[in-house]
């Protein structure tokens, strides 16, 4: 029986298993096949540019989609909430969102309730979207400059050893 070389799992040792062709392969084979992390692991190398490229307009996609559902949300409430006209409602959760500032008078109670809710949430969408529009970044960083932890150890080894000397 031969194998097929184009069909390649990974598991957690970091080794390439080819998968032999025609056999039944449990469901935690095609998992591991289908499902890869967005990043690479600490023990592979730096990812090519084109595909840090790649990285970072997913990134920005995903950051895109996550304004508008939130400013989707915050037009529906403006509407249907404080009764502003659709346009005005596009303004007003635009510039909660943009950390501006609310533009007209709330005069209702739901109102000025949903424009404070709705302001903590944006708060709190800011900083979603800044850590997956950074992520790609910080990885690259972090991998490209990475500390080995077993330096770390030996340094903190040899801390210990010294002060147990100086006790002594």
């Amino acid at each position: 029986m031969g194998q097929d070389a184009s069909v390649v799992v990974h598991d957690d040792s970091d080794h390439e298993q080819p998968l032999a062709a025609g056999v039944c392969h449990s469901s935690r084979d095609a998992r591991l096949h289908t499902l890869r992390p967005m990043f690479e692991r600490r023990n592979e190398r730096l990812a090519p540019l084109s595909v840090f490229v790649w990285r970072m307009i997913s990134s920005v996609g995903i950051a895109l989609g996550m304004i508008a559902l939130a400013l989707s949300i915050g037009i529906a409430g403006y509407h249907f909430i404080a009764g502003f006209a659709w346009i005005d409602s596009l303004l007003e959760a635009s510039m909660i969102l943009g950390g501006m500032g609310p533009v007209n008078p709330l005069t209702s109670e739901g109102a000025k309730l949903f424009a404070s809710v709705y302001a903590l949430f944006s708060g709190l969408i800011f900083i979603g979207i800044m850590g997956v529009v950074l992520s790609p970044i910080a990885h690259r960083m972090m991998h490209k400059f990475h500390v080995d932890e077993p330096d770390l150890d030996k340094k903190s080894v040899q801390k210990t050893s010294d002060k147990s000397k100086k006790k002594n």
